[in-house]
Order: C-alpha cells, then sequence, then structure tokens
C-alpha cells in the first residue's frame, strides 16, 4: 500500500546541492563572459555601419547632389524591432525618384550627362 521512502543521508544531499550550485555558478559566469564579448561585438559593428551609411550618404550626394539621410543605429533600450522599423520609416523623408522632365531637371540643375 504505501511505498516505503528511502533514508537519504543529509549530509550527502547538502553536498550534492553545493556541487550542483558551484556547476550553474561557473556557467552563469561562462555565459556573462559570453554576453561581454557579444555586446562588444555588435558595438564595433553598429559604429561601423553607422559611418559606412554616412560614407554613402555622402557619395550620393557627391554623385547625385541630392541630400539622402543616413540612417542610424543607435543605443536605446529594450524596443522592439517592429516598433524600431517603424520610426525609422516614419523619420525618413519622402523621396521621390521619378522622372520629373528634361524641362524641370534644367530648372533643377541636373544633369543627364554625368
Amino acid at each position: 500500500m504505501f511505498r516505503k521512502i528511502p533514508k537519504v543521508d543529509a549530509d550527502v544531499v547538502i553536498r550534492q546541492l553545493i556541487e550542483d550550485n558551484i556547476k550553474l555558478r561557473t556557467e552563469r559566469d561562462g555565459f556573462h563572459s559570453q554576453l561581454i564579448v557579444a555586446q562588444n561585438n555588435f558595438e564595433w559593428a553598429r559604429v561601423r555601419l553607422n559611418h559606412v551609411e554616412d560614407e554613402r550618404s555622402a557619395l550620393l550626394y557627391r554623385i547625385v547632389g541630392m541630400h539622402v539621410p543616413a540612417p542610424q543605429i543607435e543605443r536605446s533600450g529594450r524596443q522592439s524591432m517592429a516598433d524600431t522599423r517603424d520610426e525609422l520609416i516614419s523619420q525618413l523623408p519622402q523621396i521621390s525618384f521619378e522622372d520629373v522632365g528634361d524641362e524641370e531637371a534644367k530648372k533643377l540643375g541636373i544633369d543627364h550627362e554625368g
């Protein structure tokens, strides 16, 4: 009817719990180190990408003569990717790449010869 519960030595249980605790802390410290490395790598990539976007914007201005804002990745609090994407899109100016015609292009100083 009733199962017999085996006797457990309290010292053995405590020793096992301490060993498990040490293993978990070691694993946690390893994850913490990996997190720091990943954050540093992301920060480097963020700065580099922002620099590339600035260069691209400057080149577009030199080639086409049109100011195009360079998107920047900034550090921020926790925010969902969808919110960030929608915010970035709303900040972009409305730019049209439609052909305005030869006469309007001459008025704007746009040269088709490149």
